[in-house]
């Protein structure tokens, strides 16, 4: 890990599990503004990276939390949520991060 953090690629993603969208879904601007960073859209790929990515490099977490993350972001528990600050805290409490 470097001083900055971690980089993640799609590489890093569990993509025979997910299906991730490589580019925008149809209508997104290429930033909407507040929205866009209130709100995480879990089939995009670029977005499930940076919440990654953001989430790892907070904890100072080994890559080794990525499948951990990505997995409790989609887990049936957390279907409907899309906030990113209460992505962050069920994430955190489910992982036992704080």
């Amino acid at each position: 890990m470097s001083i900055l953090g971690v980089y993640l690629t799609k590489h890093d993603l569990q993509l025979h599990k997910y299906n991730y969208n490589p580019h925008r879904d149809k209508g997104d601007a290429k930033y909407r503004g507040l929205l866009d960073r209130l709100k995480v859209d879990k089939d995009e790929e670029y977005e499930v990276l940076d919440f990654i990515q953001s989430l790892i490099n907070k904890h100072n977490l080994p890559v080794s939390y990525v499948h951990k993350i990505e997995d409790a972001l989609h887990s049936s528990d957390l279907k409907s949520i899309v906030f990113r600050d209460d992505l962050i805290g069920r994430i955190e409490k489910k992982l036992g991060l704080w």
